[in-house]
């Protein structure tokens, strides 16, 4: 038996039919007819809803235009500080460009000057039927010269024998040979003198040096620590980390900024060349938890260790690319991998003094985070972004609240 439709079934069917017949002027007029009722509903809702209701909805209305427009300040600095750092980039790289060029001019000319030089020679040579050459040794000339004038080692060393303290004053058929002989030697040190000054300038004007490690932490750091990978164990590494983090500070609140380094060998085998840690090599290195999942959006990092008048503590900053992924990730995986990313840093194990294993959204310090606390409602670990670039993850909020204020503070000219 089919189904009988409903009173209300038949009117909805009725209005749908008026609305087809009248047209889209029919339609329209309902539609206009709709947003004013739902307009009057507002304004009824509004009129109901109470002052006390009123004050809290226009508060929570104003907070998030107030966050709206705070992100929207901070991606404009983000704009305007990354076409900042392009320009200068690009300004710095056009002027090692422009010297690497005007080096090179500098060598190809004193190149073509010795080979006009050479060809110079090489002129004469033809032209005055010289036999010298243009850069010789004193070994070759000895030898042709001993051949030109027909002598032997032999006749050499008996004229030198022959020779008295009369012979320097008195002309014999010898003398102009050793005369010969003698210019011949003067020229060819002169010779010689240019051509291993221009070797030693050319040698000189090549050699390539080592760069100078440049350091620059993504928060200002009051100090610097050196981790040289290459000579500390990946063993040693919490250890080392937690005697950093357990140094007293002398100056109140402090952040130190600890970088990682390593050592290859040079092209020629011998010397070794220092450079710093990329992201995926620290990974490797420091056996760190961050999977390839999130580590793909990374493209610089920071280890700090912050030091204040109550506890000292490890956090990490990370600079990233697509925020939304990096945010989703972090969600995702928040319970689980999160928690245990200071393990092999300082050694403590989060996940072991909470029952919970939960983050929550917290407010601290004026601060969106996303935050981690025990059972007693003490905080084990938080996040946040300082910006859509820039993520921030420590192990208490003194740390993180220093860090804001070290990222968002002008750093000291040098």
């Amino acid at each position: 038996m089919p189904n009988t439709p409903t009173n209300n079934e038949i009117k909805k069917a009725r209005e749908k039919a008026r609305l087809a017949m009248g047209g889209e002027k029919e339609q329209e007029k309902q539609i206009v007819n709709d947003e004013t009722i739902d307009k009057k509903r507002e304004i009824a809702r509004l009129a109901m809803e109470g002052s006390e209701r009123r004050i809290k909805r226009e508060a929570r209305e104003k907070e998030a235009r107030e966050k709206a427009e705070m992100r929207k300040r901070i991606d404009e600095e983000v704009k305007r500080r990354a076409e900042e750092v392009a320009r200068k980039k690009k300004a710095e790289e056009a002027v090692i460009r422009d010297r690497q060029l005007a080096r090179d001019k500098e060598i190809k000319q004193k190149e073509n000057e010795f080979i006009q030089s050479k060809n110079v020679i090489e002129q004469l040579k033809k032209e005055k039927g010289s036999s010298l050459h243009p850069l010789r040794t004193l070994q070759s000339d000895l030898a042709e010269a001993v051949q030109t004038e027909q002598l032997s080692a032999t006749k050499m060393a008996i004229t030198e024998q022959k020779r008295s303290p009369v012979a320097h004053t008195t002309s014999t058929p010898d003398s102009g040979v050793t005369v010969k002989i003698a210019t011949i030697t003067i020229i060819l040190l002169l010779l010689a003198t240019i051509g291993g000054g221009y070797w030693y300038w050319i040698n000189q004007n090549q050699t390539i040096t080592t760069p100078t490690i440049i350091v620059q932490s993504i928060i200002y750091a009051e100090t610097s620590k050196e981790i040289d990978s290459t000579k500390l164990p990946a063993k040693d590494l919490t250890t080392t980390i937690s005697e950093l983090i357990n140094t007293p500070s002398a100056t109140g609140e402090t952040i130190s900024n600890i970088y990682f380094t390593k050592e290859t060998p040079s092209p020629d085998g011998k010397t070794s060349i220092k450079s710093l840690l990329t992201f995926p090599e620290w990974i490797k290195y420091s056996q760190s938890v961050i999977p390839d999942s999130l580590s793909r959006y990374v493209n610089n990092y920071m280890v700090g260790i912050y030091k204040g008048t109550d506890q000292n503590s490890v956090f990490i900053t990370l600079k990233i690319d697509l925020f939304d992924n990096v945010f989703a990730e972090l969600l995702s995986h928040e319970n689980n991998y999160i928690q245990d990313i200071f393990k092999n840093l300082d050694g403590e194990n989060i996940i072991g003094t909470s029952t919970k294993n939960t983050f929550t959204d917290q407010r601290i310090k004026n601060i969106d985070t996303r935050a981690l606390t025990d059972d007693q409602g003490k905080i084990l670990m938080l996040y946040s972004f300082l910006d859509r670039n820039t993520l921030v993850i420590a192990r208490n909020e003194n740390a993180l609240y220093r860090a804001y204020i070290a990222y968002n503070t002008p750093r000291p000219k040098n």
